[in-house]
Parts: C-alpha cells; sequence; structure tokens
C-alpha cells in the first residue's frame, strides 16, 4: 500500500461502506462479514499474493509461437500487463484471494490446501485496515 498510494482513496471508500457499528460501544467495527464484503481489498490482496513472488506459482510460459483454436499464443506471453500491479485486477470476477485453482495457489491446492486460508485472508485484510482510516 505503500508504493501503490493511488489505490488508497478506493479503498479507504469501501473500508468506510463495510464498517458496522457495535450496538454497545457506538464504535465501527469489521465483523468476518463485513471484512467478506470487501471485495477491493481482498482483490488487493490478491494482487500482492500475484506479484510478490515467493508463493507456490504456476508459470506457464511458451519457447515458440503455438497455434491453439485458431488462436496463436506467442512466444514468451505472460498478457500485455502481467507485470503491472492492479489492485483491481480481480473486483467482479469471483477469484477471491484465499480461492485456489491451477493457476494461483499460494494457500496450496486441492486436498492439500490451507484451510484456515479464509481466515488468513480475513486477518490481513483486518490488519491492513487501521493504515486505511482516514
Amino acid at each position: 500500500m505503500a508504493v501503490q498510494k493511488e489505490a488508497l482513496p478506493a479503498l479507504r471508500e469501501e473500508l468506510s461502506t463495510i464498517r458496522e457499528f457495535d450496538p454497545d460501544s457506538g464504535k465501527p467495527t469489521l465483523t468476518y462479514a463485513s471484512l467478506r464484503k470487501a471485495e477491493l481489498l481482498d482483490s488487493f490482496v490478491r494482487e500482492v499474493f500475484r506479484t510478490k513472488g515467493d508463493t507456490l506459482v504456476v508459470a506457464r510460459l511458451t519457447t515458440k509461437d503455438v497455434p491453439l483454436g485458431g488462436y496463436v499464443v506467442p512466444k514468451e506471453n505472460w498478457g500485455e500487463d502481467a507485470h503491472k500491479f492492479i489492485g483491481d485486477r480481480w473486483v467482479g470476477t469471483d477469484k477471491t484471494a484465499a480461492s485456489v485453482s491451477s493457476s494461483y495457489w499460494p494457500f496450496g491446492l486441492g486436498r492439500f490446501a490451507c484451510s484456515g486460508r479464509y481466515l488468513a485472508v480475513a486477518g490481513m485484510i483486518d490488519t491492513l485496515s487501521p493504515s486505511l482510516k482516514d
């Protein structure tokens, strides 16, 4: 977040909309349910996992142009913006930071996937939230 300062206003806005108020104290609070609504924050965490480089990764890189279903996958194609950090890249995709697939598995894969991954991501978002306060 320190490097991606342009993302802070949108992250702060999302945080302010998902906050709930404690009925006893009246103070703003984040519950697990409200953290699950943090789509942009979740996308930001997923993008960190994608770009930081020390999680498990499946790298698919063609060594030559490959014809595939009427298309040609060019040599060494990662996508036009694969090298860029885009914090909202995953918004609206149903691909959460805690999800696992054959191309994304910072928490493992299949029956070996971390059973605490949802709690871990919620904890990351909860830890980041105080730094996003106005």
